[in-house]
């Protein structure tokens, strides 16, 4: 044995454990094995996070609508700083797999804490009313803090008017109660801002009736009546109304634009409507209602229909011939939003030409607008009761306007 020889093993064996390994590096390994689960998790976690949603888009998961509106279009950067905000929205909508962090989160919410989930907006925008009920708090909020006074809406409104029966056009304009007007038996005993909102929901009403905009139709009082004769004129949570009030919309307006076709027609209950409902979307746990379905019995009418997106926006196109049940044969559109969409399949049977299409397609493409318009000779403006009372109606706004007419030529006076 060399003296090296014997100077060093003394050294290796003081270093080394029973293992033979380096005590520090057995400190190391320890450590090493100790927190490896937690770190790959939360590794696992932080790729999940950041690059789940581009690699759900790479597969090919699309965004899905959770609140009740279109998903917001990207921004037009001509907007300025307004493309800022824009942005913003436009990216939260069309966030892949959000639709599945909401229903996630909604079911936790559920099954563990007994609340409606909070965290999501959505979820925010829905209030618990009695019995399993469900209200959209946008109806409240929107009386309570209006963008402008109604009467400034109005008069947009009747700009808008002007705009249409100056082209020889007959214009129509009627607004669907929000679910809270009709079922107020329904609404929890106490929420946020109830004295305010009741209170700005009767002068709404009361404003309306004393000095109708121009073309006005009402629904108020027809969807009321369906409400006092069924129990309820809306699903328990949805925010549309149910088949029956669909049928009532349909035989208010024909009552306005052709009276005549309703002599040959019979509204019946047969089976049952099923939905899945949006506000029970909005709180991250989609379930199913079903509703008494209402069939249009028109002999010897034949319908086709197409439903066909414009622009990303709900929109539809319907027309129909008749060997006995007469039609109305002017082309007609309806400028609106999910009322009217629900209730197609309803007010199809009475046209020869019927087009939807939501308003909100007005700011993305005015001269599109404009173009529809001028292929109608009757325009029905349809928006629900928070969109006139919140004072933003989009197809309202004056940039919209201004652009509206820009398209459209010159009114001249019509008998």
């Amino acid at each position: 044995m060399t003296v090296t020889e014997k100077t060093h093993q003394p050294r290796q064996a003081q270093r080394a454990g029973p293992s033979g390994r380096h005590p520090a590096r057995r400190q190391i390994l320890r450590h090493r094995r100790r927190v490896r689960p937690s770190a790959v998790l939360a590794a696992a976690l932080a790729v999940l996070f950041f690059f789940g949603p581009a690699f759900a888009r790479l597969a090919g998961v699309q965004p899905t609508r959770i609140e009740n509106r279109p998903l917001r279009p990207f921004p037009s950067a001509a907007k300025g700083w307004q493309f800022l905000p824009g942005l913003d929205g436009w990216a939260v909508d069309h966030l892949p797999l959000r639709d599945v962090a909401v229903r996630a989160n909604g079911w936790v919410s559920e099954h563990v804490f007994r609340e409606l989930s909070t965290r999501d907006s959505g979820s925010q925008a829905v209030l618990a009313g009695r019995d399993g009920w469900l209200f959209y708090r946008e109806d409240m909020e929107r009386r309570c803090a209006p963008a402008q006074p109604l009467q400034a809406t109005l008069g947009q409104l009747d700009r808008l008017g002007r705009l249409i029966t100056g082209l020889g056009r007959e214009f129509v304009v009627t607004v669907p109660p929000d679910k809270s007007t009709i079922e107020t038996a329904m609404l929890p005993r106490d929420y946020p801002s109830r004295a305010c909102a009741e209170a700005a929901g009767r002068a709404f009403w009361d404003q309306i009736g004393a000095a109708p905009p121009a073309g006005y139709l009402d629904l108020n009082a027809p969807i009321a009546s369906v409400a006092k004769q069924q129990g309820h004129a809306y699903y328990t949570t949805d925010t549309h109304w149910a088949p029956a009030a669909t049928a009532a919309y349909a035989r208010t307006l024909m009552s306005r634009l052709d009276p005549a076709v309703l002599d040959s027609t019979t509204f019946t209950t047969s089976g049952s409507q099923i939905k899945t409902t949006d506000l029970t979307k909005m709180i991250g746990m989609p379930k199913t209602e079903r509703a008494p379905a209402v069939q249009v019995r028109r002999d010897g009418v034949t319908v086709h229909r197409v439903s066909q997106p414009r622009q990303g926006y709900p929109a539809g196109h319907s027309t129909a011939t008749t060997t006995g049940a007469p039609l109305d044969r002017t082309p007609t559109l309806i400028l609106g939003d999910s009322f009217t969409e629900e209730s197609m399949a309803v007010l199809a049977p009475f046209f020869t030409d019927l087009t939807f299409v939501h308003w909100d397609l007005a700011l993305a493409d005015p001269a599109a607008t404009a173009r529809l318009i001028l292929g109608a000779r009757t325009v029905v403006v349809e928006a629900v009761q928070r969109e006139f009372e919140g004072g933003a109606v989009p197809l309202l706004v004056a940039p919209m306007l201004d652009a509206l007419a820009a398209h459209l030529p010159a009114p001249t006076a019509h008998p």
